[in-house]
């Protein structure tokens, strides 16, 4: 199953590449959650709210480690990548945002995510020094002409 999932997202990749030849503007939007806790219990809160199926804990840690994987792996793709902290209580937080794998804007957080993909991004040499020493600092930052608040303000419920 999890081959299957890594081809068909390489496929998805290699077609974006091709429109991105074509003016094609491609974008990444992450809807995270930090820890693998967090998703274990957003599963369960789900499953009962919603009379779902279950999904065993080995699937969930599967599917987020999976899926951070992916993302950290791929995210340079995009011409543009934006990483929202989805949390527990239905309020969304803008973390940060790429251009390619140049971060353009960062939210200094006390999440664990953001770290966590910075020093696996940058392992894998997906994720230049410059950025990755950005996400490390855990500071504000911002690139470009887009202020942070207008930023936060587009993930705001």
């Amino acid at each position: 199953m999890l081959y299957s999932k890594r081809f068909l997202m390489i496929a998805l990749f290699q077609a974006w590449s091709t429109r991105r030849i074509s003016d094609y503007q491609t974008s990444l939007i992450v809807l995270f959650l930090d820890t693998l806790q967090q998703s274990a219990l957003r599963v369960a809160n789900r499953s009962l709210r919603q009379a779902g199926i279950e999904i065993s804990g080995n699937n969930i840690k599967i599917n987020f480690n999976e899926s951070f994987k992916n993302v950290a792996n791929y995210f340079l793709y995009f011409d543009q990548s934006e990483f929202i902290y989805t949390g527990l209580t239905g309020e969304n937080k803008f973390v940060m945002s790429f251009s390619k794998s140049q971060l353009t804007n960062y939210v200094g957080t006390d999440l664990q995510y953001p770290q966590k993909f910075a020093n696996y991004s940058f392992q894998k040499e997906r994720l230049g020094e410059e950025s990755y020493n950005m996400i490390q600092k855990n500071e504000d930052y911002q690139l470009g002409s887009e202020s942070l608040k207008e930023t936060r303000s587009r993930f705001r419920r």
